[in-house]
């Protein structure tokens, strides 16, 4: 079972300011069978997961400024045998901005940082800065766009996640290039 709740207004005299709130509960009664032998034992975990985030940003022009902070927290519990419960807390906080410049410059940079403690082991106890930007310039009226995009600029993305899903903990991998530079060749037809 789950539920949300999402609440958003604009905020001040030119409503500049937008400010959204989102707040999670679920729970998840999670029935398996699991076993270090040939015979199955059945496996029930039960997951509380509550969560709240807040957003507010701020827009002049084509200038836009935003922050936002969200916490959760994730009880996983069970009567199995050797099941190691967890009381863990996530919490992320960020800033972002758009700046139009002149001479049809613009600028895009966001910086998050994410933090979960609390987890058993420690792969899942994780503090890490993600930082992506762009930069580009617009000609021709804006028919041609030339951008530079940079992602993970501190090199803190792990192609391996640990998480916590139903059952236990699960590890994923990905192959990808998490930190990487691209230039991009934009032509509008009008």
């Amino acid at each position: 079972g789950n539920a949300e709740l999402n609440y958003s207004t604009p905020l001040g005299k030119k409503k500049a300011f937008q400010l959204e709130m989102n707040t999670k509960a679920s729970f998840i009664h999670s029935v398996d069978y699991a076993s270090e032998t040939e015979q199955l034992i059945r496996s029930v975990v039960d997951n509380l997961n509550l969560s709240e985030r807040l957003d507010i940003s701020y827009k002049i022009g084509n200038q836009a400024l935003g922050a936002n902070i969200q916490a959760g927290w994730l009880r996983s519990f069970s009567q199995r045998n050797g099941f190691m419960e967890t009381s863990a807390l996530n919490l992320s906080g960020g800033i972002n901005g758009t700046f139009n410049l002149p001479a049809n410059w613009q600028i895009v940079s966001e910086f998050h940082i994410f933090n979960r403690d609390g987890y058993a082991d420690n792969t899942l106890n994780t503090t890490y800065c993600i930082w992506n930007a762009s930069v580009s310039k617009s000609i021709l009226k804006g028919n041609l766009t030339f951008k530079l995009d940079a992602s993970d600029i501190l090199n803190q993305i792990s192609n391996v996640t640990h998480n916590i899903n139903a059952q236990g903990q699960i590890e994923t991998w990905i192959n990808s290039l998490p930190r990487y530079a691209m230039l991009h060749v934009i032509y509008k037809l009008n």
